[in-house]
């Protein structure tokens, strides 16, 4: 699974390049609706692309990326919960065991 984080002033970072299929499967975890909003318009221009879940804070994206196992997360560093989404990458890593971290 690829986790693409984005920070403060729209800096991004993506970590790990998991083997993705010819359809990527996109989870979208930002505490701010309009962004994910506007993210799942862009996505669902591409017919490559497939948002099958969204969370709103770091509890809901954890069940999220377990529940969903997607390719892709599309991941708020700053987003309410009772961990930080930094603490929580080693359980979204470990949701998807067989991909490339």
């Amino acid at each position: 699974m690829a986790i693409v984080v984005r920070g403060a002033f729209g800096h991004t970072a993506r970590i790990g390049v998991g083997s993705c299929g010819a359809r990527d499967s996109h989870c979208l975890a930002d505490d701010h609706g309009v962004v994910r909003a506007g993210l799942r318009l862009l996505l669902g221009e591409d017919p490559d692309f497939d948002v099958v879940a969204e969370a709103s804070d770091v509890d809901g994206a954890l069940r999220a990326v377990l529940g969903h196992k997607p390719d892709v997360l599309v991941l708020d560093l700053n987003m309410p919960g009772e961990l930080t989404s930094l603490e929580a990458l080693p359980a979204w890593r470990s949701a998807r065991p067989g991909r490339r971290p």
